[in-house]
């Protein structure tokens, strides 16, 4: 039986590790027709943290035998503040009864920029099982 896995988020900026309240986070996956599905969307608090936002994984079997190519969900993941690039981090791995955590690491715009040139998209390669 398929068992979810979960994703968190932390919010911050700068090298202090500074937390940034009221980001909107969307979590989508591609489902087997080729649409984008919508599977969670929250802001985070004052910590610059969202609850936990559920996925459906792969049976935990599945994962564990050589050679699968796919042992894990793959969901991507869009981070968007006024004052902020916009990130969004594609390909993130969930892997069945797992909590991943997804740091993201804010840049605050220049008064200059305007917003629908400032996202930064990062692409995480599959790992080797």
């Amino acid at each position: 039986m398929a068992e979810n896995g979960y994703l968190t988020v932390r919010a911050f900026t700068s090298n202090a590790v500074i937390p940034v309240a009221g980001v909107a986070i969307a979590l989508t996956r591609t489902n087997t027709e080729g649409h984008t599905e919508l599977l969670g969307s929250r802001f985070t608090n004052e910590s610059g943290r969202i609850p936990p936002i559920p996925v459906p994984a792969p049976d935990l079997q599945e994962s564990l035998r050589p050679g699968m190519e796919n042992p894990n969900a793959t969901v991507n993941l869009t981070a968007s503040h006024i004052g902020y690039e916009r990130i969004i981090v594609e390909n993130v791995q969930i892997f069945p009864g797992v909590t991943t955590d997804q740091q993201l690491m804010l840049i605050p715009l220049g008064e200059s920029l305007e917003p629908k040139n400032t996202t930064e998209v990062f692409i995480i390669p599959p790992q080797e099982l």
